[in-house]
């Protein structure tokens, strides 16, 4: 823009030269010349507005034109420069944030079982099964349960364990408050003789208190048998 003022200033200086002159020799010349002098000063004011038209028309081009592609505004540059650096670093920290995991959940402990079997293997060896009140009542095999994985609760007795089971598998019995248990299935105390009925044992073990007494443990093998005489299933200490 500076360097269109001053062409236009050196135009017009040029200009008021040239007509100075002009006047000087149309002075010397006389009347003949003056017409001519007023023509050429004409023409040659018309080419000096003609310059400096063009010279302006130039200048203001030079301001208005668009930047050339791939040229950049320093302060514009700059700013995208940052910008990019700013995004760089935005996915640099996505990149680096590390996935959040899910912790494992811990496996349900297995639950405490234990082994019960409920047997009158002796009835059957007594002959009950020929008594028509039992012959395909009991089952011929001597077992209301053989060796059965049963889960318990903690603090679970044997004579909640087996009445909780005997329902569980829809065999009706027959029991005293005190755990004392008087029949299993319909076979109850002295159906083979006066001293006949349900004994119980752990772990091989008879016990000389009630099944509501004792209190499970993981593993243990609890037992259900039905005695006709003392002996039959082994010995009893009382």
């Amino acid at each position: 823009m500076r360097n269109a003022k001053h062409l236009t200033r050196i135009l017009r200086g040029l200009a008021a030269i040239l007509l100075c002159a002009l006047l000087l020799c149309a002075c010397g010349r006389g009347e003949d010349t003056a017409s001519t002098t007023a023509a050429l000063l004409t023409e040659a004011a018309s080419q000096t507005q003609t310059v400096i038209s063009d010279a302006s028309a130039a200048a203001e081009a030079q301001t208005q034109a668009p930047a050339v592609d791939g040229a950049q505004d320093p302060k514009s540059g700059q700013q995208e420069n940052k910008s990019t650096q700013s995004g760089a670093g935005n996915s640099s920290t996505s990149a680096q944030t590390p996935a959040v995991q899910t912790p494992a959940q811990p496996a349900a402990p297995a639950a405490d079982t234990v082994t019960l079997t409920v047997s009158f293997q002796t009835a059957v060896e007594y002959g009950l099964l020929n008594d028509p009140n039992f012959a395909g009542v009991l089952p011929s095999n001597g077992y209301f349960l053989q060796n059965a994985a049963v889960e318990f609760e903690a603090g679970e007795s044997a004579f909640d364990l087996l009445k909780r089971t005997l329902r569980e598998n829809n065999i009706v019995y027959s029991a005293t408050s005190g755990g004392y248990v008087r029949s299993i299935g319909g076979l109850a105390e002295r159906d083979c003789g006066t001293q006949s009925g349900w004994l119980y044992r752990v772990n091989g073990e008879f016990l000389n208190y009630s099944s509501k007494y004792y209190t499970l443990q993981e593993g243990d093998t609890v037992e259900f048998l039905y005695t006709c005489s003392p002996g039959d299933v082994g010995n009893v200490p009382f």
